[in-house]
């Protein structure tokens, strides 16, 4: 017997186990490609809504429970980036039909600069004095319809941080007062 003849004859002989590990690597190989195709569409779907969502941002300045100065954004603009000032504050907005409201609401307050940075072509929001625009979400979870009045309440900024701790409290209990 010659080391053909036994190699075929081995073969053979494990055929169904063979069969087994074939059958497996296929298996194991379909399931990492589609596993790869997979998260390569949710990746770049979730790039593409980010996209969407952000425009053509490449930077935020965020100022905490702070604000910048009124010219940073015209001093931004002088070194050849383009810029837009934004107030981004929290409020609560109630729908006067309805008589429904939702707090913890985004509010940005944005003038026409804030346009440029859109995702899409004429995407640009023409609003009147005392005129808010609201989003599709927010207006079918009150119930708005174009036209509709509404009461924005926002949540008037401190010179202190919400989260720090009130001082009269932090004193009496870790500094009590002796005679």
């Amino acid at each position: 017997m010659n080391a053909f003849t036994f190699i075929r004859r081995g073969i053979w002989h494990y055929k169904v186990s063979y069969l087994g590990v074939w059958a497996g690597a296929v298996l194991g190989a379909t399931v990492l490609l589609g596993a790869l195709l997979a998260g390569d569409s949710v990746k770049e779907t979730l790039r593409e809504v980010a996209r969407n969502r952000v425009g053509q941002v490449d930077q935020v300045f965020i100022a905490g429970e702070g604000f910048f100065r009124d010219q940073l954004a015209e001093e931004v603009r002088g070194t050849k980036l383009r810029s837009a000032p934004v107030l981004f504050l929290k409020g609560q907005l109630s729908a006067q039909e309805s008589g429904r409201a939702l707090g913890n609401v985004q509010i940005l307050g944005v003038d026409d600069t804030f346009w440029e940075f859109a995702p899409g072509e004429g995407t640009e929001v023409e609003l009147l004095r005392r005129e808010v625009a609201i989003n599709d979400h927010l207006a079918a979870s009150l119930g708005l319809v174009v036209g509709d009045s509404v009461v924005l309440r926002i949540q008037e900024p401190g010179m202190l941080s919400r989260d720090a701790p009130l001082p009269r409290f932090a004193r009496g209990l870790l500094f009590p007062l002796r005679n």
